[in-house]
């Protein structure tokens, strides 16, 4: 089907702990397409308003296909996360997605799936569907590095916190990674050769239109320039240049 722009509907909007926001959106037509490690992009104000101009891009921590709803964990800072902090259920947002090319799940296991703070909230949807697909994977919160404070998992999910050096990354045969380019670099010089071969990383960068128009999202790779928001947000660890 493709991307889709629609007016999603707030389910519940409540604050998750001290720091985070979650909120549910009613959107069948984009949470029956998503895959994990794609995006969406939200417009922060009421419909037809254009201010603020620019739209945000959310990872989904949840989508569910069957009941058609999408879960955004969200720190409620700045005039656009502020504005949406303060949405009640029933209210419209417009959004548009799923957008982007997620993480690559091949047959081999075991998968590790690791992440810091906040970011560790868009591998949730990856590990439930390798619970689904009964694919054996650990799910890890790397403590001890700058905000660090993870974000809850949600029911079922067993998540277990470790500092990075204390994690077997080589027993994986699949790594997926969510987190601040710090974390990649980390990872790019103290990683074996063999374990960033066959690993997958999340790239944030500034979205300004989430479909690979404007090029505000560019990241170098080793092949060239490249747009987050097109030709990733997902890519091999090993394929990033600046970034490592």
């Amino acid at each position: 089907m493709g991307r889709v722009l629609t007016a999603a509907t707030v389910v519940a909007n409540r604050p998750l702990d001290g720091r985070y926001f979650y909120l549910e959106l009613e959107a069948p037509e984009i949470a029956g397409q998503f895959e994990p490690g794609q995006f969406i992009m939200v417009r922060c104000g009421p419909p037809g308003s254009l201010d603020p101009l620019l739209p945000r891009p959310f990872t989904p921590a949840a989508a569910d296909s069957e009941r058609g709803r999408l879960g955004l964990v969200y720190t409620p800072a700045g005039r656009g996360r502020g504005w949406l902090a303060e949405r009640r259920p029933g209210d419209r947002l417009t959004v548009w997605g799923p957008l982007g090319r997620g993480y690559r799940v091949g047959p081999a296991g075991p998968a590790l799936l690791a992440g810091i703070g906040r970011h560790l909230a868009a591998l949730f949807p990856l590990a439930r569907r390798l619970a689904a697909a009964g694919v054996d994977f650990t799910l890890v919160g790397l403590a001890g590095l700058p905000d660090s404070d993870a974000v809850p998992a949600p029911a079922g999910l067993k998540l277990e916190f470790r500092p990075f050096g204390e994690v077997d990354w080589a027993a994986a045969e699949q790594l997926f990674l969510a987190g601040p380019a710090e974390l990649y670099r980390l990872a790019a010089r103290t990683l074996p050769t063999g374990v960033i071969d066959r690993t997958q990383v999340l790239v944030e960068a500034p979205m300004a239109c989430g479909v690979g128009v404007c090029l505000g999202c560019t990241v170098w790779t080793v092949s060239g320039p490249a747009r987050a928001c097109a030709d990733g947000p997902v890519f091999p660890l090993t394929d990033l240049k600046v970034m490592i």
